[in-house]
């Protein structure tokens, strides 16, 4: 397929719904002005050197043109037992016990993980304990994951909606 190609799906491995990023190349080669709200370093498999990418929230000039600055507000939940597995390419790892203990509409909080997790991750609800529900961890400080959708339907995102507190 060629490296860029290669390249530019790395880079988009890392985000999650409604996120943009972009490499420092582009963010240099692009003639509008962006506002850019962070940049993370990673090291794409099979490149020599790592590599930064840059989330944009806006594209100025006669574009003018701008993502949802907000994210829906975490709401508490009463604490409810779900799973939680660790997916690469090719496998989902063990599911693993986890309580969920926020929600929103684009992402959760989960606690007592036994074990660290990063990146992709698969969700395992009590009350869809069939239904693919996938997610990328964005953050994690003590004990607490947060996962954003990355596949999840409407009906799930409900479901949990009915355990706020």
């Amino acid at each position: 397929v060629g490296a860029v190609v290669n390249l530019a799906a790395r880079i988009e491995s890392l985000t999650t719904g409604g996120q943009v990023l972009i490499s420092g190349e582009l963010r240099d080669a692009v003639a509008s002005p962006l506002e850019l709200t962070g940049e993370r370093t990673f090291e794409p498999k099979g490149a020599a050197a790592p590599l930064t990418v840059f989330e944009v929230r806006a594209l100025g000039g006669a574009h003018d043109l701008r993502l949802r600055s907000e994210a829906p507000p975490l709401r508490e939940i009463a604490p409810l037992a779900i799973g939680v597995s660790a997916v690469s390419d090719v496998s989902t790892g063990p599911r693993l016990p986890a309580t969920l203990v926020a929600v929103a509409a684009d992402r959760i909080v989960v606690r007592e993980v036994p074990e660290a997790l990063s990146g992709d991750v698969r969700l395992y609800l009590p009350a869809a304990p069939d239904a693919a529900v996938y997610g990328k961890v964005v953050a994690a400080e003590g004990d607490a994951l947060t996962v954003a959708y990355t596949a999840v339907s409407a009906a799930i995102v409900e479901e949990l909606e009915r355990h706020v507190r």
